[in-house]
């Protein structure tokens, strides 16, 4: 068997000869989230779970709980009637930071 000759790969030794812009430089600052008013309005209600309900949650989800028909079915039934999907419909616009 006779192996062609591939070409030279002179497009790796290119690549290492490329140089950053001097013009690009790091920048100093800090990231920044920001919440929207019902991100605002959730966290203050975050105080109803508890451990145990917490706990109660993780143990579904190990237990593929949230994957049966009728869960996905009443989840989707709620997502129908709640009001921010009421307003979409009707030529709204669905908040992104929600």
């Amino acid at each position: 068997m006779k192996i062609n000759e591939l070409g030279k790969l002179n497009f790796i030794e290119n690549v290492s000869k490329v140089k950053k812009p001097k013009s690009v430089e790091k920048e100093k600052g800090t990231d920044q989230v920001v919440l929207s008013r019902e991100a605002k309005a959730l966290s203050k209600n975050s105080g109803n779970l508890t451990p145990e309900r917490i706990a109660e949650i993780t143990k579904r989800i190990q237990e593929n709980y949230y994957d049966r028909d009728e869960v996905i079915k009443a989840v989707a039934e709620r997502i129908l009637q709640s009001p921010q999907f009421r307003d979409f419909l009707q030529g709204g616009h669905l908040d992104k930071n929600i």
